[in-house]
C-alpha cells in the first residue's frame, strides 16, 4: 500500500524526483489489479492516491481496514498557499481497479450496463493513468486534479466519485464497488461496500452476489471461496 501525493509546486516535484533517483527495494505499485483510492481537491490543489492492494484479495474479506497509518490521507494534505485551508466539502473520493492486462474493471457509484467496447475504453484510460504514476515507483509527485493524466480526471469521466462533506459530522462515506467483465457486455455486478473514514482509512466489506453475478465473477474472484477472516479496524 502506498500513497501518491500531488502538488502544484515545481520545487516539490524536483525534490521528489531527486529522492527517487536513489536506488531502493523494488516494488510494484499501481498495477492493473490494484484497488486504488483517490482523494482529490475539487478546487484543484492536488490529489492523494493510494494503492490499497490486489482488488480480488481485498473484496473477499470481511471488515477489512486498509489505507491507514502512513497510507492514510488527511484534510491537511490539501491545504495550499494558493488555495487556502481545505474543508471536507472541497474533497472528493473515488476508487478504481483494472488496466489493460486486467480481466475487467472495478468502479464504484453506478451499476449500469456497459458494452464490451466501453469497458475496453475505460481500461485503456486506467492503464494510461496507472502507467504514468507507476513509473515513479513508490513515491510519486504528479499533476493536480484537473490534469488529463490524473486519477481525478479519469474518475470524473466515468463517475464513481462522491463528496467527503459528510466526514465532518457522520465520520464516513459509503460507496458500492461494481465489477464489469472485459470479455462480454453486461450490467455491473455489485461486489463490496467501500467505507471511507474520517481518519483517512478505508473499510471494505463484501456484499452477497446474485447467481447471475457469480457466473460473471467466477473466473475473476473465485467467490465460492470467500473468506470470513476479520481484520479489526
Amino acid at each position: 500500500m502506498h500513497p501518491l501525493k500531488t502538488a502544484g509546486s515545481a520545487a516539490v516535484v524536483a525534490a521528489a524526483l531527486c529522492l527517487l533517483a536513489f536506488p531502493g527495494p523494488a516494488a510494484a505499485y499501481f498495477t492493473d489489479d490494484s484497488l486504488v483510492r483517490v482523494v482529490y481537491d475539487s478546487r484543484g490543489s492536488g490529489e492523494v492516491a493510494t494503492d490499497l492492494g490486489q482488488v480480488r484479495d481485498l473484496v473477499s474479506q470481511v471488515n477489512l481496514r486498509v489505507g491507514y497509518g502512513p497510507d492514510a490521507f488527511s484534510l491537511e494534505m490539501f491545504d495550499h498557499p494558493g488555495y487556502g485551508q481545505a474543508s471536507w466539502a472541497d474533497l472528493r473520493v473515488g476508487y478504481l481497479a483494472g488496466g489493460l492486462a486486467a480481466d475487467g474493471i472495478w468502479l464504484p457509484g453506478f451499476g449500469g450496463r456497459l458494452e464490451t467496447s466501453q469497458v475496453g475504453d475505460v481500461q485503456r484510460e486506467m492503464g494510461t493513468v496507472l502507467d504514468f504514476y507507476a513509473q515513479f515507483g513508490t513515491a510519486t509527485v504528479g499533476p493536480g486534479g484537473s490534469s488529463s493524466h490524473s486519477f481525478a480526471y479519469l474518475l470524473s469521466s466515468v463517475s464513481g466519485q462522491v463528496s467527503l462533506q459528510s466526514l465532518q459530522n457522520r465520520g464516513y462515506v459509503d460507496q458500492y464497488l461494481f465489477y464489469w467483465s472485459a470479455a462480454e457486455a453486461g450490467e455491473g455486478v455489485q461486489v463490496a461496500v467501500l467505507r471511507t473514514m474520517a481518519d483517512g482509512s478505508t473499510i471494505i466489506n463484501p456484499v452477497p452476489v446474485p447467481a447471475s453475478g457469480l457466473l460473471l465473477l467466477g473466473s475473476s474472484l473465485g467467490l465460492g471461496g470467500i473468506r470470513a477472516r476479520r481484520r479489526q479496524a
